[in-house]
């Protein structure tokens, strides 16, 4: 019998547990439909990778509209008065499949002193750089629970804020609001 060469998919709690254990990784993905959960764990891991005097050393682009000879420069740069370099694109489920390619040198020639950090809602894992960023980083897909999975992610949600919801609560919940998670958060 052939043995199975699937790898696990990297969930939310394994990049935390990395990040907090220390260890780091040249490239984050975070990626999916789930726009709540995969914009909390972008604010956590932004916060936790968060270099010393991040006004010289975080550098913030969008997808859309991308000046990637300036993404590459900022990615190639030294950190200033830190150990790394933050480089951080938003939207990046809108870049070009032409602004794709001219980011592979990102992944093909890394640099020890920065972290890419790609955020989107959707993004084609075929494509080189995407594909890469996990191998050679962490790769992080955010889905919307099905509805049979909603109450599982309120009391969730709940324990890790320290709160206690009784079952006919979040029921309650689950029936009137639904899979919006954003709006259970709040």
């Amino acid at each position: 019998m052939a043995k199975s060469t699937r790898r696990r998919k990297t969930t939310e709690e394994d990049l935390r547990q990395q990040i907090e254990q220390g260890h780091r990784h040249p490239y984050y993905l975070l990626y999916g439909e789930g726009e709540y959960e995969r914009d909390e764990a972008a604010a956590w891991l932004l916060a936790a990778l968060a270099p010393e005097a991040p006004d010289f050393n975080v550098d913030t682009f969008h997808g859309e509209g991308l000046d990637v000879a300036r993404l590459l420069d900022a990615y190639r740069s030294y950190p200033v008065m830190a150990a790394h370099r933050l480089v951080v694109l938003r939207s990046a489920g809108r870049l070009s499949s032409a602004d794709c390619g001219s980011l592979e040198p990102l992944v093909s020639d890394p640099v020890d002193t920065s972290i890419a950090v790609f955020v989107a809602d959707k993004v084609d894992m075929r494509r080189r750089l995407y594909k890469e960023m996990g191998a050679r980083g962490m790769a992080v897909e955010f889905r919307v629970p099905f509805d049979n999975q909603v109450a599982a992610w309120i009391g969730r949600h709940a324990r890790q804020r320290g709160v206690r919801i009784e079952p006919a609560a979040v029921d309650l919940l689950r029936l009137y609001v639904g899979a919006k998670l954003r709006e259970l958060a709040g």
